[in-house]
């Protein structure tokens, strides 16, 4: 080769560093303003509405059947027991049916009450005026 042509190779080469060099740069300050980095945000976790616990005293088959782990056959036996032995007194004489155990009350207690109201408080007072 001859200088000529060691000086076309020099002046090419330099032109493709170049045109490289602003190929790169441009595209650096491109992609900088097209794209847009998010973070995920996790989902809200889902909550259960709010809704008066099942009364054990007056609770029907059908509102039974809404507690987990209870099936109509315990419902049934809920009922009968109540039928029996007259007023649940706590909830925790649930346990006294057969079929519910401690397992199962601790997955119903909060869903379930005796009290004639399910609003905390003492119960109201019937055939007395406020002074």
């Amino acid at each position: 080769m001859i200088k000529t042509d060691w000086a076309l190779l020099a002046i090419t080469l330099s032109f493709l560093l170049v045109l490289t060099a602003m190929y790169f740069s441009d595209q650096s300050r491109r992609d900088a303003g097209t794209y847009t980095i998010t973070t995920a945000q996790a989902a809200p976790e889902p909550t259960a509405p709010q809704v008066r616990p099942i009364n054990l005293n007056t609770g029907d088959m059908d509102e039974l059947t809404l507690l987990p782990g209870i099936g109509e056959v315990i419902a049934r036996r809920i009922i009968d027991y109540r039928e029996k032995h007259g007023p649940f007194q706590s909830i925790e004489e649930i346990m006294n049916v057969s079929g519910i155990g401690e397992a199962t009350f601790a997955d119903i207690k909060d869903q379930i009450t005796v009290r004639a109201s399910w609003v905390k408080g003492p119960p109201a007072r019937y055939g007395k005026r406020p002074a």
